[in-house]
């Protein structure tokens, strides 16, 4: 997973520098192959595409999967109604994209943000995306899902005043890279983290 990238080379490189320590070096391995069974995991639950040939934009699907293949940055253009909203996702979906961390889709609103979910999800014959009203009940269901321990919260500094305190918490599970995120309460900041965690780890 590209979440683990950064953070598994800098373990490697304080590893090489004590390569008697094996079982730090085992924990490392199992750590990488985690992260590459998430990938494959989720390259095997990606449904079959199908494109709305009625939308201008399927016509350039095979032009668009190229220039994204090829740059970094791409800017698309198109008329009202043309498809990009839905369509360009799907486009992402199928060339890989995904698989080692998140397709990105931003809307002004929420409720605009949903809506275009809801409709990718019914095109790709998918469930539709539910509302996340307690991250941490979700968080403890994936980890059980995932045969590991329950997820543990703990503070690890608190900011501010009194009246306007910010508390950072970290979430941990066996496992898993630990998170951490600031809330304006102890049970906000548990909340973040967990949200977070659930997205890194590609639950939602």
């Amino acid at each position: 997973m590209i979440a683990d990238r950064h953070k598994l080379r800098r373990q490697l490189h304080e590893l090489r520098k004590k390569p008697e320590d094996v079982a730090k070096l085992a924990a490392w391995a199992e750590r990488v192959q985690a992260s590459c069974a998430q990938v494959k995991a989720r390259a095997a639950s990606v449904p079959l595409i199908r494109y709305d040939e009625n939308l201008p934009i399927a016509a350039k699907r095979d032009e668009i999967k190229a220039a994204l293949l090829k740059h970094q940055v791409l800017i698309l253009a198109g008329e009202t109604g043309s498809g990009k909203t839905t369509q360009l996702p799907k486009i992402c979906l199928e060339i890989g994209r995904g698989q080692h961390g998140l397709i990105g889709h931003t809307q002004p609103r929420r409720i605009a943000a949903r809506s275009v979910a809801s409709r990718v999800a019914e095109e790709l014959a998918t469930p539709a995306p539910r509302a996340l009203n307690n991250p941490k009940s979700a968080l403890q269901e994936w980890s059980q899902g995932q045969g590991r321990p329950l997820p543990t919260y703990r503070v690890m500094g608190q900011t501010g005043s009194d009246h306007a305190p910010t508390f950072t918490v970290e979430v941990s599970i066996e496992g898993v890279e630990p998170l951490t995120a600031p809330g304006r309460s102890r049970q906000d900041a548990e909340k973040a983290a967990a949200m977070a965690m659930l997205q890194r780890e590609g639950v939602i």
